[in-house]
């Protein structure tokens, strides 16, 4: 494993970390979930990496290797992330690992993420899978849990606004997050819509129109992006190019149908990926 420093256009510099495939057949490009570092992804990395695929993890803004933290006077919301450090992202991969195809696969809110940078640069993409990956929308839960996703992701707005940042550190969700990167989440948790903050492309006819295959992986059991949860991102999407795939026990062993657990089981989970990617060693032949 090897880091690679990346710098977006507007000086956020983060590191990604690299995991280098003996014959590659492909890149897949890992992007964490909400307050996760990279560094917890290595092990699944490694896996993939066993399997022909170059794999880079990247620390989300804020998080980890994140030359930035939230606070009164440093905020950004999902357009930043998506408009300046995705491109740099991909543009610095790109170099490193020439002419293979690039695959995002997101995991919870990397996977929104992931959907997003879609929508605004599909040229830069193969392809996007999401694993543990929902909307907050709360019509895509069954009630009572709606009535509280509801609850929930509207009182972030609260300690955001009174101390210009989230403090998920100390509330036990999330990790410390910038207040409109949380009023980006809380807005989608209302209407579902990815209406986002300081950008000027409409996002939600931009996934309507993606050009790129997606694959949407919901795990049963999984309580922080359940089944309708992940309906709904598949919903916005082209229905011939989007498949959402729904694994159960017949599909994997309890133990990794965890929402955060299923990266430790590696052997279990990775058929599937590369599978609908058409990774899989010997799919081409």
């Amino acid at each position: 494993m090897r880091e690679l420093t990346v710098i977006a256009a507007d000086g956020h510099q983060f590191s990604v970390r690299l995991h280098e495939a003996s014959t590659p057949r492909g890149v897949i490009v890992l992007a964490p979930a909400m307050g996760v570092p990279a560094t917890y992804y290595d092990r699944f990395a490694v896996a993939l990496a066993e399997q022909g695929i170059h794999v880079a993890v990247t620390d989300l803004r804020g998080q980890g290797s994140s030359s930035l933290r939230a606070g009164r006077g440093c905020d950004w919301g999902y357009a930043d992330m998506v408009e300046q450090d995705w491109p740099a992202l991909t543009n610095a991969i790109a170099d490193v690992w020439p002419s293979l195809p690039l695959w995002f696969l997101g995991h919870s809110q990397g996977g929104q993420l992931s959907l997003l940078y879609l929508a605004h640069r599909p040229a830069n993409v193969a392809g996007v899978l999401t694993i543990a990956c929902g909307s907050t929308y709360f019509r895509g839960w069954n009630f009572p849990q709606s009535l509280k996703l509801l609850v929930q992701t509207q009182f972030v707005r609260v300690p955001a606004a009174l101390l210009g940042y989230f403090p998920g550190e100390r509330l036990g969700f999330g990790g410390r997050q910038a207040r409109s990167e949380m009023a980006d989440w809380a807005n989608a948790g209302l209407d579902g819509r990815y209406d986002l903050r300081g950008a000027a492309l409409d996002y939600e006819a931009a996934l309507a129109q993606a050009e790129r295959p997606v694959h949407l992986f919901s795990l049963d059991g999984d309580a922080f992006a359940p089944r309708g949860a992940t309906a709904v991102l598949a919903r916005k999407l082209p229905p011939a190019l989007v498949q959402h795939h729904h694994l159960t026990d017949e599909h994997l062993p309890s133990a990794a149908r965890d929402h955060f657990r299923w990266s430790r089981h590696p052997e279990a989970v990775i058929p599937f990926l590369l599978d609908a990617a058409g990774l899989r060693q010997g799919a081409a032949d």
